[in-house]
């Protein structure tokens, strides 16, 4: 299995949200139509099989102002029962409604939780988990819903300045979830793109902004910035116990908190003008850099790390697999003892799971490690 991207085109005309779906934006625009019913993962989790009934499909558009999302959702039985209005805050997810959730890198980790009713009730909240929320900070979004003889639409925009802006080529991930309720206005099941529960954004689909960018940012270290806040990150810090030897470091990577010394070189770097300068702990403790993977084709079957190196230590390659219930590594070690640049390749299998995050792992017991030109392929 694997992360395949759903390509977001642009506008090809004004979009009026009044939730007729008409536009030629619409009618351009691939579909996502793989709903499954949502697998509990509390216990042993099982891979979803079954697909979604009644059938629904989301659609994704985008300007330089909005992202656009249309749900077409047929109609059980040709039927939709909607819930009473008792004025709470999650009367919107009761009834036939469609629920969203749409993360951006600006968001870091949060993302925007979202649903509306075929009642035309709406619910919205930042939010970093399934029990934790902030309902005051709402999507500022603007909704239509319509009625059509065998189906349900609804049409969406939202500014994209909500989610800190974007731009082509830029990798979001947004996951949909549709529910129809009985004629007593029970819910008879969820379907969602990802299969699993809504809360698992390791799981969800990758939308790209027009053509995606590459599955590996700024291996070569070339684009550099501020160190990390020290305390930013969660349960694994950036940057806590690490010495940034130079007034900036490379971005895009996260500087796990087993600590280490990270030094920019310009000048004598294998590719480019910048390289990364690695001094594990003197302790022997190995240093980890992280970086969480954009999409690969979905048919792929393995990965590939290459990188030049020169020093005395050990590299490990290392894909953190996952899927609901379990998580696994599958590592690669290369031996380094070189004073010259040597480029170096190891290959990861994708297997049991799809990939998440890759981790460059270096022990050299305090020798100084330089690095330069990660790709993955």
């Amino acid at each position: 299995a694997g992360h395949a991207v759903t390509p977001m085109s642009r506008t090809v005309d004004p979009v009026t949200v009044d939730g007729r779906l008409d536009e030629k934006t619409w009618i351009a625009a691939q579909p996502m139509d793989d709903f499954r019913y949502v697998v509990t993962i509390r216990d042993t989790p099982r891979k979803p099989e079954e697909a979604y009934d009644p059938p629904a499909k989301l659609r994704t558009a985008w300007d330089d102002a909005n992202l656009y999302l249309a749900f077409t959702c047929a109609k059980a039985d040709g039927k939709v029962v909607d819930a009473a209005d008792d004025g709470s805050t999650f009367v919107a997810m009761r009834g036939t409604h469609v629920e969203f959730m749409v993360t951006a890198p600006a968001l870091k980790g949060r993302y925007y939780h979202a649903a509306i009713s075929h009642a035309g009730r709406a619910y919205s909240a930042l939010t970093e988990n399934g029990k934790m929320r902030d309902l005051t900070k709402k999507l500022p979004m603007k909704f239509a819903v319509a009625d059509a003889p065998d189906a349900w639409t609804v049409e969406v925009a939202i500014p994209l300045a909500a989610f800190g802006g974007a731009k082509e080529g830029d990798l979001w991930k947004i996951d949909a979830s549709v529910a129809s309720a009985d004629r007593k206005g029970k819910i008879r099941g969820y379907g969602s793109l990802c299969g699993y529960g809504l809360h698992l954004p390791d799981y969800w689909p990758i939308v790209s902004f027009g053509q995606a960018s590459d599955l590996f940012r700024n291996g070569g270290f070339e684009t550099l910035g501020a160190p990390p806040p020290k305390g930013e990150g969660g349960k694994f810090l950036n940057g806590r116990n690490w010495t940034f030897l130079s007034g900036k470091v490379p971005t895009e990577w996260f500087y796990q908190q087993n600590g280490g010394t990270a030094e920019a070189v310009k000048g004598d770097a294998a590719e480019g003008e910048t390289f990364l300068r690695l001094t594990p702990p003197a302790k022997g403790s190995p240093l980890f850099l992280l970086q969480e993977l954009n999409a690969y084709p979905a048919s792929a079957t393995k990965l590939t790390m290459s990188f030049f190196a020169r020093g005395k230590g050990e590299v490990k390659a290392v894909s953190l697999h996952s899927r609901p219930g379990e998580k696994q590594l599958v590592s690669q070690p290369v031996r380094l003892d070189s004073a010259e640049w040597k480029r170096h390749s190891v290959e990861l299998p994708l297997e049991g799971g799809h990939p998440y995050k890759m981790m460059f792992r270096l022990q050299s017991f305090g020798n100084p490690v330089d690095v330069d030109g990660i790709e993955l392929k």
